[in-house]
């Protein structure tokens, strides 16, 4: 079954409250998109307050649906290790390193090293998290590559991911971009290449690509704009999950 997971874009804790409550009853996973202003030149939340790592360390305090959700991280940052640290401290399910990014290869390194550590170890951690706590073994490493990139561009981090995310626009850090057909190819190479690799494609995916994404090997499918734009963003996700799981 292809899954239909909400990205929430937000500038504010407030609108993230807000988005939450209007999908809670429908969806369980969410991608939080978050973007540095250096990677990509839209800086959100929680980069975008006096101080990001504060923001990190005590945003489920201030979310009020925060324990409902596995939210998955997709982290749009330069120099990415120490962000996706915090962010596996604080608990988050899934945490994506972009791989253009500079320092996507450390922090890959960084989070693959301390799974595998947790996993042999039982769960008892090289070291805690921020408040103390075990490395989580099950958190899902993700990698993101652009739609203009070959599928060969995966062979440099082989065995530091879970699952592969592809970028279904050219402009990343904003949401309401055009699709880039692009992705559909990379998607099949992809899937060619790595039969039993989860995918998924964050970006332009609407009822309109959703057929040909599936149909190229896409497990999962990362959808903004076309739900936050609906007049009731419950009942189109309802609907794209209809319509995947009709193909």
């Amino acid at each position: 079954m292809v899954e239909i997971i909400p990205a929430i874009l937000t500038l504010s804790e407030d609108t993230l409250n807000n988005e939450l409550a209007l999908i809670r009853v429908v969806v369980s996973d969410v991608q939080l998109d978050v973007v540095d202003g250096i990677f990509a030149p839209n800086k959100t939340w929680p980069y975008n307050s006096g101080d990001w790592k504060l923001e990190i360390g005590s945003w489920k305090e201030k979310i009020q649906f925060a324990e409902e959700f596995d939210f998955e991280i997709d982290l749009m940052a330069t120099e990415p290790e120490e962000a996706a640290e915090m962010w596996r401290g604080v608990g988050a399910a899934r945490i994506i390193i972009h791989a253009d990014a500079p320092g996507a290869r450390e922090a890959l390194l960084a989070l693959r090293f301390e799974k595998e550590e947790a996993a042999v170890s039982g769960g008892e951690p090289l070291k805690t998290d921020l408040k103390g706590s075990p490395w989580d073994a099950s958190v899902q490493i993700g990698v993101a590559v652009p739609c203009t990139a070959s599928p060969d561009l995966l062979r440099e981090y082989e065995n530091l991911y879970d699952y592969v995310q592809v970028m279904g626009i050219e402009k990343v850090g904003f949401q309401g971009q055009p699709f880039d057909a692009r992705a559909i190819e990379l998607v099949r190479h992809v899937h060619e290449q790595y039969p039993e690799l989860a995918i998924q494609v964050d970006g332009g995916v609407s009822e309109d690509t959703i057929p040909d994404l599936i149909r190229a090997g896409a497990t999962r499918l990362v959808v903004g704009s076309a739900i936050w734009k609906s007049e009731d963003p419950a009942a189109e996700i309802e609907k794209l999950k209809g319509i995947a799981d009709r193909l």
